[in-house]
């Protein structure tokens, strides 16, 4: 069974919590490997003292595990999806360098599914990240986040339609399709934004265009690796990439024994 982790440091994460406990069946649980735990159905909802970002060490064992986060930047109310990890040496915000996490590809296809359908209550624009910041696991999970200001981050409605994705996604089976790894384009990623929300196949990992001069072989092979399903090819975001990056990117492909395709 998954978890959902949610911080007393963020309070995006606690409005999701809020919504979770009061309105979705989330009840009180009791302590659970020294943290407050609360229960639906056998899935825990487990509380933080610090920022998931910053997590080095979690003592739970599950198929994946959900943060409910915030989602910092400039582009206004939005909901996103992403697995954690780093791909080159910068670590700035948790984690460990050129390590990335594993990525449930199929789950977050549908957390992607989700949360556009319970979206459309309040209108706000949802998309997929390329992958980034903490922490640094091998339990697959993945990040859903309410974007991208204060202002928005104690927003009800918002924290309603995360928590009510959530429970979708949990109590609900994904699409049994193929996963693929996607590379190119900015940290928001239209092109695989759009991929998750068709038919056909779920992205893991996201690559994007400004880490590809600086990652390495090692790292780009955890791309495919740290997914599950394991990819059968890479998804090149074609125009998101110069003719340079996008040769070093086929080099790799050629190299890990992935097929590629442009997009």
């Amino acid at each position: 069974m998954p978890i959902i982790f949610f911080s007393e440091q963020d309070e995006a994460s606690k409005s999701i919590f809020r919504s979770l406990t009061e309105r979705h069946g989330f009840r009180e649980h009791g302590v659970v490997q020294g943290k407050k735990a609360w229960v639906k159905d056998g899935v825990l909802l487990v509380g933080l003292e610090e920022r998931a970002v910053y997590l080095e060490e979690i003592p739970f064992s599950s198929d994946y595990f959900i943060f409910a986060s915030r989602h910092s930047g400039e582009g206004g109310p939005c909901l996103t999806v992403h697995c954690p990890g780093n791909w080159t040496d910068k670590a700035e915000l948790g984690g460990k360098p050129r390590q990335v996490s594993t990525a449930p590809a199929l789950k977050m296809k549908q957390a992607i599914r989700e949360l556009s359908e319970a979206s459309k209550k309040i209108g706000w624009p949802v998309f997929m990240e390329a992958t980034h910041h903490g922490p640094s696991i091998d339990t697959p999970c993945f990040f859903m986040e309410i974007g991208s200001s204060g202002k928005e981050w104690g927003n009800a409605e918002a924290a309603d339609a995360v928590a009510a994705a959530m429970c979708k996604v949990v109590f609900e089976d994904p699409p049994q399709l193929p996963a693929v790894f996607g590379v190119g384009g900015g940290h928001y990623c239209p092109k695989f934004t759009a991929l998750q929300q068709k038919a056909g196949c779920a992205v893991g990992h996201v690559l994007p265009k400004y880490c590809v001069g600086e990652i390495d072989l090692g790292s780009f092979a955890q791309g495919i690796e740290k997914t599950v399903p394991r990819p059968e090819k890479a998804v090149l975001d074609w125009k998101g990439l110069n003719s340079e990056q996008r040769k070093k990117i086929i080099t790799f492909c050629e190299k890990t024994g992935i097929g590629f395709e442009k997009a």
